[in-house]
Order: structure tokens, then sequence, then C-alpha cells
């Protein structure tokens, strides 16, 4: 059996309007807050990166009070690759 993993994107303005309300507004914040390097958050908000599970849940846990929806959207599923 084949195993998929969901592709997974940001909702970009989301996400800047609910780091607006919690002044976590540049991306030395918001990479000190979600766990991830400057350069990353810099690459998933221009749509440059996927989100990664440690960057999602950096984000969920600064923001205990939303839910995935309101950062994150499913917009397809692949195969996962195989190593050789």
């Amino acid at each position: 059996m084949q195993q998929i993993e969901p592709v997974i994107h940001l909702r970009r303005n989301q996400y800047d309007k609910y780091c607006a309300l919690a002044e976590i507004t540049t991306q030395a914040q918001q990479a000190d807050a979600f766990g991830q390097s400057e350069a990353y958050i810099s690459r998933v908000r221009r749509g440059l990166r996927e989100v990664n599970a440690q960057f999602i849940a950096g984000v969920l846990a600064s923001f205990p009070e939303h839910r995935f929806d309101d950062f994150f959207e499913v917009v397809g599923i692949r195969p996962l690759r195989r190593s050789a």
C-alpha cells in the first residue's frame, strides 16, 4: 500500500492578521516564536517553501485559542518518497 502525505499551505492573510494582533510582526519575532529561521519564515510567507511539522506546531502552540484551519489549508496529497 502506498503511503501519502498532505500538501499544506499557509493561509497568509489569516497568519498575518493573527500575528499582528499578537504583536509578532517581524520575521525575526516570528522565527523566534515558531522555532524557525528568518529565511524559512520569509520563504513560507512568499509561497516558496511548504510548511513543516515544526512550524505548524510552533504556530499552534503560540496561538492555543486558534485551530489548524485558522492558519493552514490542506490543498492536496502526494505519495511519500521512498528512500533507497
